[in-house]
């Protein structure tokens, strides 16, 4: 899908990656996220549709860098099961 705008709580739009997968394999990632360390929440309202969605908040780098190698390492997990 590309990026796509999405407007945020202040009304200002943010470009996000957007990706579908299954409802099993959000969810099952979703589970690898909120099990692992640090503990990455996500916001499961679009887990039937198989998205994962993240509220858009003001990190660092090392925490914005962190969030993605855990993203990326739950992915993989996931494929592999």
């Amino acid at each position: 899908m590309g990026l796509q705008q999405v407007a945020n709580a202040s009304g200002t739009s943010t470009p996000l990656g957007v990706s579908r997968s299954s409802p099993a394999v959000a969810g099952a990632v979703a589970q690898a996220l909120r099990d692992g360390r640090p503990t990455i929440r996500v916001m499961e309202h679009a887990l039937a549709q198989g998205r994962l969605v993240l509220e858009l908040v003001p990190l660092r780098d090392d925490e914005l860098r962190t969030i993605v190698a855990r993203v990326r390492d739950a992915c993989m997990l996931t494929a592999e099961s």
